[in-house]
């Protein structure tokens, strides 16, 4: 098994934690630290996969059904799912309120 990077588990915690999912126990300085160890280009990937993974748990903060169902939700969101992409999700995120539009692609 493969095994996450600390960067990875950190910028996901503290993705967590903006959206209200954990308590706090990581700091802005923490994820910017992590970031400043990255090529520009890695540390925009990051920012994008973890911007990704905030607005996944933000839409999943708001179906509450999704929580307890593992079937629908690995579905909805992975592969070819109505949410697997990065645009579709902004697009989600923009219908329920959760960005504005100036975040969403359209």
């Amino acid at each position: 098994m493969v095994k996450q990077p600390a960067y990875m588990a950190n910028l996901k915690e503290y993705a967590r934690h903006i959206s209200g999912t954990n308590p706090p126990d990581i700091s802005m300085d923490d994820v910017t630290k992590e970031f400043s160890n990255e090529s520009d280009r890695g540390a925009i990937i990051l920012a994008a996969s973890s911007t990704e993974d905030m607005i996944e748990t933000m839409i999943l903060k708001k179906l509450p059904g999704l929580e307890s169902d593992s079937q629908t939700r690995k579905r909805m969101f992975e592969q070819d799912g109505q949410l697997a992409s990065f645009s579709k999700k902004s697009e989600m995120a923009y219908a329920m309120g959760i960005i504005n539009r100036s975040c969403s692609r359209n």
